[in-house]
């Protein structure tokens, strides 16, 4: 779990924000399911298999 006053304070934080800048996407839809409409939400970060290890970095943080 992330502990956001070390991250604060670290360069993993700016890291990260950079790193999602460069390659993510956040994504936003409407949609109406059963009557009811409502907003989706997605965020992905996509890289080649052969950089999964940077996923996992994230992940630690």
């Amino acid at each position: 779990m992330i502990n956001s006053q070390n991250l604060k304070n670290s360069k993993g934080l700016q890291w990260l924000i950079g790193f999602i800048e460069a390659e993510s996407a956040f994504y936003v839809s409407k949609r109406k399911s059963y009557g009811v409409e409502g907003f989706y939400v997605t965020f992905s970060i996509y890289q080649p298999l052969k950089k999964a290890q940077i996923l996992y970095y994230i992940k630690r943080l």
